[in-house]
Order: structure tokens, then sequence, then C-alpha cells
């Protein structure tokens, strides 16, 4: 017997078909040109705290010269943490999504932001930046790696 998809099945399997190509198409569109700027999370280690406060650094990378006026569009900050198997055995990094919105609050020189974010524990956490870079067609995305400490 065929499958009966009713109208409205139908367009929310292709809705949802559309907006993962979309959102793929995003990430591989931000991805282009990220290899010219690199980012880097300043005066480490970073306070833990609910408003922690830290500096970043964006750089092109083929100039050694600040970024100035980029608009940081998007963020997502994630904690890695050694994850040990039930039984004994060799510890594992895993990642967790530690939620919590990164705002940028300042931009106190060329090429530096002043982002705060909820740093909840100490230790090893990555951090996200999707930006829009005057004179770049795409957004630039990047990854910076910090150590938090308390």
């Amino acid at each position: 017997m065929p499958l009966r998809l009713s109208p409205w099945n139908y367009v929310s399997r292709v809705s949802a078909g559309m907006l993962s190509a979309a959102v793929i198409a995003s990430a591989a569109y931000a991805a282009e040109g990220s290899q010219d700027y690199s980012l880097q999370v300043l005066d480490q280690p970073v306070a833990v705290s609910a408003h922690s406060e830290f500096t970043v650094q964006l750089t092109n990378t083929s100039t050694g010269k600040p970024v100035q006026n980029a608009t940081i569009t998007q963020t997502r900050l994630e904690m890695t943490m050694m994850h040990r198997p039930h039984k004994s055995g060799t510890p594992n990094p895993s990642t967790r999504d530690m939620g919590g919105e990164v705002k940028v609050v300042a931009s106190p020189a060329p090429g530096v932001y002043r982002l705060l974010a909820d740093v909840s524990m100490p230790g090893r956490w990555d951090l996200e930046v999707v930006a829009a870079v005057p004179g770049e067609a795409r957004p630039v995305k990047l990854t910076s790696t910090f150590q938090a400490g308390q």
C-alpha cells in the first residue's frame, strides 16, 4: 500500500528540509575566508563568573593588522570536559554547549572586542564567533580556545 502524506505533513517535511539546507549553506558560507583571520582571547585565564567580561582580538592574518569595525553576528561557547567511562578506563574529552548568551559590550581599541558571557566553571573553553568583516563578501567564522580559572 503506498504511503500517503496529508498536505500539511508534506509542507512540514519540505519546510524542514529547506530549513536544514539553509543552515548547512549558511555554515559553509560563513566558513569561507576564515583562514584569512584569527581570533584570540586575551588576558587568560578568564575569570569564572555568571557575568564574566573578557577581551578578544580579531586579526587579519595576511596583514597582521587588527580588524576594525567588524560586527559579531553569532556566538557560541562550549566547555571541554574530561568524561570518565563507567568502568575504569582512559578519560575522553567531550564538549558541552554551556548555552548562555555571549554579548559584545564594547570595542576599546581597533580589532579588540569586549565580551560578556556566563563562564560557569574553570577549565578549557571554546568560543566560536561569526563576524561580518568590512570588505568581505561573506561572514567569517572563527574559533578560539581559552582557559578559565578562579
